[in-house]
């Protein structure tokens, strides 16, 4: 069975890019227009990491590819040159919904892309073999891909796909992922231990924080009663002693 077998630098160094927090190039972003609102925030957001993708490609020797499906919209892949791997990027909550649509047109870029790893189908744990020589999905899939991918069609020999999962904005998950041409599951790789900050420890995502006011507000409270307790006694000795 195919297995994901990238080179662990490289898969290092894009887990940071895709997973680090964006607060800072946010803030500074805001800083330069003067923004009042946060209407562009998400775009804003896939433009740094975008960005820092395109950098990492650079910085190990491979090739930042980008891919435009129109001319409003852009996304920056990885070509890693060794092995022709394309490493494509999406937020998980968003790639589990255009696993389900796999198939449905308008075919979503990532379903085109997927043509790629037509040599891996019979690799899948659970494969279901084609009964029909209906190749019209396959064929519509690969003229939209050469359309997508233009000179670096011949470039690309697999897709493997990385997933970002958040809790409350705060990155928690980053996996690697192979898929058949038609998004059946071959191999998985959770990169979470290459992430740049432990985020097990954070309120936003552990329940530990809450548990800890809770226990305050009880101590309070316990204090709170105590007070009035010893007032009753105190007011209760003085009406004795009248």
């Amino acid at each position: 069975m195919a297995s994901i077998q990238s080179n662990e630098d490289l898969l290092k160094k894009m887990t940071r890019a895709f997973s680090d927090s964006y607060d800072e190039e946010l803030g500074d972003i805001k800083a330069v227009t003067g923004g009042k609102t946060s209407n562009a925030k998400n775009q804003n957001i896939w433009d740094v990491k975008y960005s820092r993708l395109h950098d990492v490609a650079i910085e190990t020797g491979n090739t930042p590819l980008h891919i435009k499906r129109n001319a409003l919209w852009e996304c920056v892949t990885i070509l890693e040159n060794e092995k022709k791997e394309l490493f494509v990027f999406f937020r998980d909550k968003n790639y589990q919904s255009i696993l389900r649509d796999l198939g449905k047109k308008p075919f979503h870029y990532l379903d085109c892309l997927l043509v790629k790893n037509k040599s891996k189908d019979g690799q899948a744990p659970f494969y279901q073999p084609d009964l029909f020589d209906d190749t019209s999905y396959d064929d519509e899939r690969d003229k939209q891909l050469r359309e997508i991918l233009g000179d670096s069609y011949e470039e690309v020999n697999s897709i493997v796909v990385f997933t970002l999962e958040e809790a409350k904005g705060i990155a928690t998950t980053v996996k690697a992922i192979l898929l058949t041409s038609n998004g059946e599951l071959i191999d998985e790789m959770n990169l979470s231990k290459y992430m740049s900050t432990n985020y097990s420890s954070s309120a936003a995502i552990n329940d530990e924080a809450p548990e800890k006011t809770i226990v305050k507000l009880k101590a309070k409270v316990k204090d709170k009663n105590e007070k009035i307790n010893e007032i009753k006694l105190s007011k209760k000795a003085e009406e004795e002693k009248g």
